[in-house]
Parts: structure tokens; sequence; C-alpha cells
């Protein structure tokens, strides 16, 4: 306990340094288009792939993650014309 309440009394007195975090500059991208993190994104894409899959006749058919993150980017800013215009 009293440890505990020594190391508490040196980080309240500078002493004691944080550890830096490097943010990932992708992610705030992400964040601001989607407002997911790439972590999120990726698991809402393996978990909607199964049902957003389709086979078609054509030449190829749109890529989960392309839809995925079209709809959320609707959803996120409420318009098509920035998506599109990323695209």
């Amino acid at each position: 306990m009293m440890d505990a309440l020594a190391l508490l009394e040196d980080f309240a007195n500078g002493r004691l340094r944080r550890e830096r975090v490097f943010r990932d500059h992708e992610d705030e991208w992400l964040i601001s288009r989607f407002r997911f993190p790439r972590a999120m994104l990726l698991d809402l894409c393996a978990e909607l792939g199964p049902t957003l899959q389709r086979t078609t006749r054509r030449n190829r058919a749109i890529p989960v993650p392309t839809q995925v993150l079209s709809v959320l980017g609707f959803l996120a800013t409420g318009s098509y014309q920035r998506e599109l215009a990323d695209r």
C-alpha cells in the first residue's frame, strides 16, 4: 500500500514521466471520415463479409470494404458527394 502511495506521489510531483504514445495519422484520418478506428472497421468488414459478399456474372462485385466504408462515410457525414470524391 505504501509503495502505491509513493508511486502516486512521485507521479504527482513530476518525477515519473508518462510513456509516450505515438498516434497513427492514418487512424486519425479514418476516425475523422468514418468515426471508427482501423481495428473496428476491419472487424465490421469481417463480420458483415458473408452477408455482403455476392457472386456476380459481371467482371467483379463491389468489395465488402468498399460497401462498408461507403455506408459508414455517408452515415458519418450525411453526404455522398464527399465519399464519391474520396473514391
